[in-house]
């Protein structure tokens, strides 16, 4: 373990925080010379090399400073090297922009064979894992994780870990679900909808929901479903901090504004899916019959969800209710059904 961000000290005092038992073969250095690892590399002949980080790493053979684009590109072939010629896995730590991508020169991501990131909000628990590269595998897959006092820990469950806090009704607030890898994701979407206090200005807000498509939405529900959103501030949020990805949870996100707007409390037994086109239709979304599965399989007693998918799965699903609709003022009228 090569650690150019901290001490063997640290590393000692973090191991025995988070390890309850620290594995003698393990051995660590302290160094940020590229040529001393390949050194002591060439001594040991260790089974596996881990770099933390290689933005700490220089070379000798460069004048500039470590972290620079010359030397992360220098440092990143050197271990691509070191690893090819004595057949060893290397693991690279590496810090990432605020926009969350690799920071430095895209080399280094073609260099390896997977790419994996640690996404999350400061203030929240839940670590999720995914992968932007993998020559091994689907990059479709999550992991998910706890940060405890003893460190990262499985979440076997996330769904249970999204939604714990809603069990109870309330205005505003739909439950909604992703396929990510091979699990069906449930979580929580909230929406706070309120006259806007400003001189003809109006808020649109979003945690975990895009500001583009949340005014297409927005735009829908004025046009089609004719609710006056236009003197409103309006605000979106996605429980939990994660972020999901696609459009299939248009419909959740619709349906939370128009129950915060309308004071229209939901059933926390109904859950909603569906991409929303500019002509107020819904469109499918994949994956439909194994998300369907797994929220009966939580108690989810009806589902509202675009017309063509609800249609495949009428035969095939027992003990939830399936309301199958064809645009956005079909969803209204089956989400305000008791």
């Amino acid at each position: 373990y090569v650690s150019g961000e901290e001490s063997e000290e640290q590393i000692r005092l973090r191991a025995d925080r988070v390890c309850s038992e620290i594995p003698g073969t393990l051995f660590v250095l302290a160094e940020t010379n590229m040529e001393n690892v390949e050194a002591v590399c060439g001594e040991m002949k260790p089974d596996f090399l881990i770099v933390d980080s290689i933005q700490t790493m220089y070379s000798g053979e460069l004048d500039s400073a470590p972290g620079s684009i010359s030397q992360v590109r220098q440092t990143g072939n050197q271990l691509m090297r070191l690893g090819k010629t004595g057949n060893m896995p290397i693991f690279i730590v590496a810090h990432v922009t605020k926009s969350g991508d690799l920071a430095g020169p895209k080399t280094v991501e073609h260099l390896v064979d997977c790419v994996l990131n640690f996404t999350g909000e400061r203030d929240q628990e839940l670590r999720i894992l995914r992968s932007y590269k993998n020559r091994f595998g689907t990059t479709s897959e999550i992991g998910a994780f706890m940060m405890e006092g003893t460190g990262l820990t499985e979440v076997t469950d996330i769904s249970a870990t999204f939604l714990e806090n809603s069990g109870e009704n309330a205005e505003g607030s739909v439950t909604t679900a992703i396929y990510e890898g091979s699990r069906p994701v449930m979580f929580e979407i909230q929406s706070l909808v309120t006259p806007a206090s400003g001189m003809g200005f109006s808020r649109r807000t979003s945690v975990g929901i895009d500001n583009t498509r949340l005014s297409m939405i927005i735009a829908v529900m004025e046009k089609k479903a004719g609710l006056p959103l236009g003197g409103q501030d309006i605000y979106v949020n996605v429980v939990g901090g994660i972020r999901p990805e696609g459009t299939g949870t248009d419909l959740a996100v619709a349906l939370a504004i128009f129950s915060s707007f309308k004071r229209v409390t939901p059933d926390s037994r109904t859950l909603a899916l569906g991409e929303v086109g500019l002509t107020g239709d819904l469109r499918p979304v994949r994956n439909a019959e194994k998300i369907v599965k797994e929220a009966a399989r939580l108690g989810y007693e009806r589902i509202i969800m675009p017309a063509s998918n609800a249609d495949k799965l009428k035969d095939s699903l027992k003990g939830c209710r399936i309301a199958g609709v064809r645009n956005i003022n079909e969803a209204i009228r089956a989400f305000g059904a008791k």
